[in-house]
């Protein structure tokens, strides 16, 4: 967060705002990071179902 802040002059997002932000950016990006988690992820999770969840493949 004091990364964000010094570089970007950025600060946590409210909650109101995360709920308007969250629901498009995880449909826009989230089956990608989904992808590029599983590489780092436990093969015990369930990642297909969290694409499906996203609207990915």
């Amino acid at each position: 967060m004091a990364w964000l802040q010094e570089t970007f002059g950025l600060t946590r997002p409210t909650e109101p705002e995360a709920d308007e932000i969250l629901p498009s950016g995880g449909k826009k990006y989230g089956a990608r990071f989904v992808d590029w988690l599983e590489e780092f992820g436990s093969p015990d999770i369930d990642f297909d179902s969290w694409r499906k969840e996203l609207g990915g493949s």
